[in-house]
């Protein structure tokens, strides 16, 4: 377990602080992704996917950018759901999408947020703190309205326990 930061201003296609290939098991503990800017999707980070397994504890996602879909977090492929996701005591704070959705994450997996807040993302189409479309979501429901600046979730499954989700536009 060591402490990694990335903030260098990395530019990808795809996940341009960090890429979880399909198939792979990624472990976080006391990590930074920030600073990533200009990548299509997932800005700082790319889970691509229905057999990706990243779990993260103390991690933070922010200050990273991308075009379309997932400032921050981006879990889903083009032709099936994303993988399966949990942090715990994490924040994913101030990630930007240029169009589209997911300022602070875009989910078409299986995600579980524990202790983890999302916190002042953007998004530049329609904005909100949080979108559900076609999936299943637990623990609470936060206003939906729009694009989903802090958490966009497309047809996937949510859990949030003991999070804030708040100050996304």
């Amino acid at each position: 377990n060591e402490t990694r930061r990335s903030d260098n201003g990395n530019s990808a296609g795809y996940g341009a602080g960090f890429l979880a290939s399909s198939g792979s098991t990624t472990n976080l503990t006391d990590v930074e992704i920030s600073g990533n800017i200009k990548t299509d999707q997932g800005g700082g980070f790319y889970q691509d996917g229905v057999s990706t397994k990243v779990e993260g504890t103390r991690v933070q996602i922010q200050d990273n950018e991308a075009r379309v879909r997932g400032g921050g977090f981006r879990n889903a492929t083009f032709n099936e759901a994303g993988g399966y996701t949990m942090l715990t005591d994490s924040v994913i704070q101030r990630n930007e999408v240029e169009n589209e959705h997911g300022g602070g994450f875009y989910n078409n997996g299986t995600v579980m947020l524990i202790d983890t807040d999302v916190l002042e993302n953007k998004t530049f189409d329609l904005d909100a703190s949080f979108t559900n479309i076609g999936g299943s979501f637990g623990s609470i429901n936060p206003a939906r309205d729009g694009y989903g600046a802090g958490f966009y979730n497309s047809g996937g499954k949510v859990v949030l326990t003991n999070g804030l989700i708040e100050a996304n536009e």
